[in-house]
């Protein structure tokens, strides 16, 4: 249904002179960013050189990032520039200095996801281990910061409704086609539109503090041994 009147949860702010540049995907923790990285990813859109499977999190840049490492920061932007037109960088905690990220980026495009923040907190509990009213207080202050953001600069950036979108996988994909001048083939769209889903297991798999990895050495006279550690976490 394409009426004027009917809510599709996307909306477009901004005119951009030049779409060949970078994406930001933007959101909270748990908030739906892994979702709109993959799709991008599926229809072939560059991610970054250490942007793994299930959460498309490229840490080199992020890493450069968080350690005010300007140099590596820039290094880093001119190498993938020189290895696609078309790439993008997804980090929640970017949220935090998304200026610098503008700034690093030469004026990039933006998405911003906003999921209901229950729902956040509710993630975040089941996978983190937090408390749920801190964990929404959070999530809607990163949320106001965004608007900030928004409302602060002259951006050319596409706004997403979590819910709308897990809702209506089709239009959301074709949407990020659109916003991106992308030219993907009928396969990368039916692998984007079959990655737009709720709870995915992969990622709630990888993205848990709780997410161990061990090995049964042993079984015998009522004694047991092996080893187990936490993937994610120096923790005993």
């Amino acid at each position: 249904m394409n009426s004027p009147l009917c809510n599709k949860g996307s909306v477009i702010i901004g005119d951009p002179a030049n779409k060949n540049k970078p994406i930001v995907v933007v959101g909270t923790a748990r908030g739906g960013t892994s979702m709109i990285a993959g799709a991008l990813a599926k229809l072939g859109v560059f991610m970054g050189d250490e942007s793994v499977h299930s959460v498309y999190e490229d840490v080199r840049l992020a890493r450069a990032f968080e350690s005010n490492n300007e140099d590596e920061v820039r290094a880093i932007v001119n190498d993938y520039n020189l290895k696609s037109t078309k790439w993008a960088w997804k980090r929640p905690s970017s949220i935090d200095y998304l200026g610098k990220v503008g700034e690093a980026l030469g004026g990039p495009l933006f998405i911003f996801i906003f999921k209901d923040i229950l729902s956040i907190a509710q993630r975040n509990s089941i996978s983190m281990l937090s408390e749920i009213v801190p964990s929404m207080r959070s999530a809607l202050s990163q949320y106001s910061d965004c608007l900030d953001f928004i409302e602060e600069n002259d951006l050319c950036a596409m706004l997403i409704s979590y819910d709308k979108a897990v809702a209506d996988p089709i239009f959301l994909v074709n949407s990020l086609v659109q916003f991106y001048d992308l030219d993907p083939s009928e396969e990368q769209i039916q692998s984007a539109i079959e990655f737009v889903r709720p709870n995915p297991f992969d990622y709630l798999d990888a993205s848990r503090i709780t997410k161990a990895q061990g090995f049964l050495d042993g079984v015998e006279n009522n004694k047991i041994w092996g080893w187990a550690r936490f993937v994610h976490i120096r923790k005993p």
